[in-house]
């Protein structure tokens, strides 16, 4: 593909993903608000357990095929049927391993609540597998107007769904039937707007191919899953329920743009970076979304930083200020997974060597273990600080390790990062100037931040960044 007509592909598709989360980010915190407020932390700290279970298997059932159809260029029609019919036996499997292994996991985290949530929630991954292939589909043909509508449409279902169960009475199970249905709307509006269809096809051969590289994918995943959700897994079995969903609320609002914008942008990112042929194209594209993402991710984490207990109180109340001060160090850490997972990950998986990244997410793995297991002697909080150091050893690791596919320049990475770095800098001073003033409270959490931002973008004028014509641009591109 031409760099310009990637290029105008690209920007249309970051255009649609940015309308797309800019609501669904809308719907999705005010959907928080009112379930943590409707809730508690033991019925939130149950879910996160289940879901650690759920999530797992959700990976396992992705086998990284996805990933490479989008990377190859000679996969047809019988290759995309046989995988949907294999992801459908593969989360069969997925689902009956959820039903034995339920009352084994309910044992060992010592809550028997757990398991028919996980029984019924392992039903979301089955309905996922069929729509997998078309959202891959639309990936694959940088299509993602149509991939934005589906999920848009499922976290409004969520929402209303939710909320009004939890209204009335129905306490956990509120999130479960309302993943539920999340779910089906999804699977329902991706066969509607992508008209491919499976045939009764089923190639051996081909699935193999496609295995053979998708499975070393799956591995990273699994074991970035895993990285990520130590925490979750070593504070549900030796500090309980309650502690862990103080964790989870400070790891939901701290990791926000990690979590949001990471399964949404890397849409366009990893294609991207899949498509580029040209070593100089392929650098001077890396620069520019370190740039860009960076420009995003450190105004949010600063933000939650200085101004975590009046995010708490404001936004969900005094029950859950014990959430506060790990928020603010696993905020630090969330800037850092935005790049790592956006960034460097994408562009590791589509031009490098699968196997030493194999070996670089096993090493970043016992990194993140040693550190939780450290952590938890000193409560939530010595978990989300020894986790945040961590992440600063692990980040550091995978820059080296990109260093052969790029031959980088460090200096190009201070050109890239010196605009959020120095404006992020100014911004965070007068955050915690307001946070310092007599009789401030979180009554001004949301003009604070305004005029925060505002500084912000100012400070990025000065270097010469112009995000007001970015924005212009992209709104004419959406509606062209």
């Amino acid at each position: 593909m031409q760099a310009e007509e990637l290029n105008k592909k690209t920007i249309k598709g970051l255009s649609w993903i940015m309308l797309g989360v800019g609501v669904q980010h809308l719907v999705d915190i005010s959907t928080k608000i009112v379930l943590v407020r409707l809730l508690l932390p033991v019925e939130f700290g149950t879910i996160a357990t289940a879901y650690i279970v759920i999530n797992l298997l959700r990976v396992l059932n992705e086998t990284g095929i996805s990933t490479a159809i989008i990377r190859r260029n000679d996969v047809d029609d019988e290759s995309f049927s046989t995988t949907f019919f294999f992801n459908i036996l593969i989360s069969l499997i997925s689902l009956v391993s959820a039903f034995i292994l339920a009352p084994s996991v309910a044992a060992y985290f010592k809550n028997n609540s757990l398991v028919p949530v996980i029984r019924i929630l392992s039903l979301v991954i089955f309905i996922e597998s069929f729509y997998y292939v078309h959202n891959t589909l639309l990936i694959k043909n940088l299509n993602f107007k149509n991939t934005v509508i589906p999920e848009l449409a499922a976290v409004v279902m969520y929402s209303v769904s939710g909320i009004t169960l939890a209204y009335f009475k129905f306490g956990l199970w509120s999130l479960v039937w309302s993943s539920l249905a999340r779910s089906i709307v999804a699977v329902v509006l991706y066969w509607k707007l992508n008209p491919w269809r499976p045939k009764p096809r089923f190639n051996y051969l081909k699935l193999k191919t496609l295995l053979g590289f998708g499975i070393k994918v799956s591995a990273i995943r699994i074991l970035r899953y895993a990285r990520n959700n130590i925490g979750y897994l070593v504070i549900a079995k030796f500090l309980g329920p309650v502690a862990l969903g103080y964790y989870y609320v400070a790891y939901e609002v701290s990791h926000y743009c990690d979590t949001q914008l990471f399964p949404l942008l890397s849409k366009i990112i990893f294609p991207a970076f899949g498509q580029l042929e040209d070593a100089r194209m392929i650098r001077r594209y890396y620069f520019k979304a370190v740039k860009y993402i960076s420009i995003i991710g450190i105004p949010v984490s600063l933000i939650i930083f200085a101004l975590s207990a009046w995010i708490v109180l404001f936004l969900y109340g005094s029950k859950w200020l014990p959430s506060a001060v790990p928020m603010q160090f696993l905020s630090l850490l969330g800037c850092l997974k935005l790049m790592e997972n956006l960034v460097f990950n994408s562009l590791f998986i589509a031009k490098g060597n699968i196997d030493k990244f194999f070996k670089i997410n096993i090493t970043m793995f016992l990194i993140n273990v040693i550190a939780v297991f450290i952590g938890v002697s000193h409560g939530i909080t010595g978990v989300a600080v020894l986790s945040l150091s961590a992440g600063i050893l692990n980040f550091t690791i995978i820059i080296l390790s990109i260093h052969p596919i790029i031959n980088h320049k460090w200096q190009e990475y201070a050109k890239s990062l010196f605009p959020g770095i120095f404006s992020g800098v100014i911004m965070l001073a007068f955050l915690l100037l307001l946070r310092a003033l007599p009789y401030a409270g979180a009554v001004f959490l949301l003009p604070g931040v305004a005029l925060a931002l505002i500084i912000y973008v100012v400070m990025l004028k000065l270097c010469k960044v112009d995000i007001f014509g970015k924005i212009k641009f992209i709104d004419k591109t959406i509606i062209s």
